[in-house]
């Protein structure tokens, strides 16, 4: 569940389910290396407040 503060206290919480679609490319050169070194690239997703 995600919980909302506002001014250092708790308020609502709410359940969200999110669903992702991922993408494994690994490095090519040290560039990418650095900037991704496991190559997991998220291509899509989706998230709804449960009710």
């Amino acid at each position: 569940g995600e919980t909302q503060f506002n001014a250092g206290t708790s308020g609502v919480t709410e359940n969200w389910t999110g669903l992702f679609t991922a993408k494994i490319n690994p490095p090519k050169n040290e560039a990418e290396l650095r900037a991704n070194p496991l190559g997991i690239f998220i291509t899509a997703f989706q998230w709804s407040r449960e009710l």
